[in-house]
């Protein structure tokens, strides 16, 4: 009998295990994400955005479900807290965009959804540039100077060289010569915005005709016109102009400039050019292709 009461004494003990506990499973639904900015919907999971815009998130959440986790707070998002959000996106942080994600669950359910709000800039852009000279002097060859030669005769008085009057010397006419004087030149421009976002109305972008007489000096400083440096240019700002209508430009379009035209003296080469937006008050995605160059003309 002690033999088997110390067997017994060493069986180990099974306790009664528990039952699972039976959670219903949440009901599948849709988690849906959108941004707008500027009047700008999503589309395909995307928006554009101006730089400082402000973008409202907006989001569902299937009933039942539990919260939300994004990448836009460290905190769950509950069900019961708004579903909505409004802010700037920090762009010296994000100066292309970024991606806005969140996953949302339930018991049993679990969906990720992202929306990408993508910065856009506009883009002033030069389309065309026409600087129409008023008379146009037809280009031709220089002449040298040549002494008069007098007639000759032989000794039975025949003609044996017919006079010849001097020629005076003249310089070539070269292309592009104009008539200088009041009006001896018109400028008119085409802007365009190649941009995906408008150029706002205020404030308004001013346009410039300039001109530069491209001097030996400048010949040999800057081996080329389009070296220059804008503050010669601005040395002869002939005319600030702004655009036709006053209003804002929206991506692709093509307003025009207004035209001036331009009294020269006699003189050449110049060199004309149209810059828009100068000073510069837009920001844009190109600074770069705001100004274009027509040239050499000359005037006599």
């Amino acid at each position: 009998m002690l033999t088997l009461a110390a067997v017994m004494l060493v069986l180990p003990f099974v306790a009664k295990a528990e039952d699972f506990g039976s959670v219903e499973i949440s009901k599948k639904g849709k988690v849906t994400l959108t941004a707008q900015a500027s009047g700008f919907a999503t589309k395909g999971g995307s928006v554009d955005a101006p730089p400082n815009t402000l973008i409202t998130l907006t989001w569902t959440i299937p009933d039942g479900w539990k919260g939300c986790y994004s990448n836009w707070q460290a905190a769950m998002i509950a069900v019961t807290d708004p579903k909505t959000k409004t802010a700037f996106i920090n762009n010296t942080a994000f100066p292309r965009g970024r991606i806005f994600g969140m996953t949302c669950f339930g018991v049993g359910q679990a969906q990720t959804v992202a929306v990408k709000v993508n910065i856009v800039k506009p883009d002033i852009s030069i389309a065309r540039f026409s600087a129409i000279g008023k008379k146009l002097i037809p280009a031709a060859v220089a002449v040298k100077a040549k002494d008069a030669i007098l007639e000759r005769k032989d000794t039975v008085g025949q003609v044996i060289q017919p006079a010849v009057p001097a020629v005076a010397p003249r310089p070539a006419i070269l292309k592009n010569t104009y008539e200088a004087g009041p009006g001896a030149i018109t400028f008119s421009a085409v802007v365009k915005n190649s941009g995906r976002t408008s150029v706002p109305a205020t404030p308004p972008i001013t346009v410039s005709y300039q001109a530069l007489l491209y001097t030996p000096i400048l010949q040999t400083t800057y081996k080329s016109v389009t070296k220059v440096p804008d503050a010669k240019w601005n040395e002869n700002n002939m005319r600030n102009v702004n655009l036709e209508g006053g209003f804002a430009i929206a991506p692709g379009a093509m307003p025009n400039v207004s035209a001036y035209s331009h009294e020269t003296s006699a003189g050449g080469p110049w060199y004309f050019r149209v810059w828009a937006d100068n000073p510069s008050v837009v920001d844009e995605s190109n600074e770069s292709n705001n100004k274009t160059v027509a040239g050499p003309y000359y005037f006599r």
